[in-house]
């Protein structure tokens, strides 16, 4: 089964795909983005920057949503994914900027 039913922070009882089905599924984007970038498919990059944040930080959001699955929870990762990204690429153009000095 892939689905659970765990109890949510107000108590009720909610039924939800599991959550070490996002962190497996996280894992292989990681490891086959890896692979096809080794073989110069770079295509595979996309998995590592765009999809495999998403499915490892999904269920941690979800769990501050009270574990339910939600439209809500979904625009939180992708917002919260992005800016991460934004602060790790500004970090990056700080730290370049110093060794240029």
């Amino acid at each position: 089964m892939i689905y659970e039913t765990v109890e949510a922070l107000n108590g009720n009882k909610v039924t939800r795909i599991k959550s070490a089905l996002f962190w497996w599924a996280g894992l292989a984007c990681i490891v086959g983005a890896i692979y096809l970038f080794s073989d110069g498919i770079y295509g595979g990059a996309a998995l590592i920057t765009i999809l495999a944040p998403c499915l490892l930080l999904y269920p941690l959001i979800r769990a501050l949503f009270g574990g339910k699955d939600s439209i809500g929870a979904v625009v939180a990762t992708v917002v919260v994914e992005e800016v991460m990204k934004n602060k790790l690429k500004n970090m990056g153009k700080d730290s370049e900027k110093k060794r240029k000095r």
